[in-house]
């Protein structure tokens, strides 16, 4: 939107162009929040593990990128220690999955970016 109302010499984004990348940002938000969660269950997590991913991702959004990396790992930890009283072992696995499923994660949404960043430039430069 900032770039439509800067400058009048430029061309402006269409309306197609707003909705693709509304559409992509909500793609990288949901993946943000559920790749954590995904990495867990892959590795044996509860029902209580996949939970405390989505509630550490959701808490560390306050704190930062530290709070984004280690809210769902924290998150999972504990709830499964907590509330599913597992042992050290595998609430550990578990943790190990939030992380590779967070990793995995990051890789998805700097590929929209990617994608993000190419539709605004074909669709402001060449159309």
């Amino acid at each position: 939107m900032l770039h439509y109302f800067w400058r009048d010499d430029l061309a402006p984004l269409s309306i197609w162009g707003c909705v693709a990348l509304t559409l992509l940002l909500a793609l990288s938000a949901l993946v943000e929040f559920l790749s954590g969660a995904m990495g867990a269950k892959w590795f044996g997590s509860t029902r209580w593990g996949a939970i405390g991913a989505l509630v550490g991702g959701v808490v560390g959004l306050f704190f930062g990128i530290p709070g984004l990396l280690l809210g769902p790992l924290i998150g999972v930890f504990a709830f499964e220690m907590l509330f599913a009283k597992q042992q050290w072992k595998p609430a550990t696995k578990s943790t190990w999955g939030t992380l590779l499923g967070t990793g995995v994660g990051l890789a998805f949404k700097v590929a929209i970016a990617a994608v993000m960043v190419v539709w605004f430039y074909v669709d402001t430069l060449l159309f």
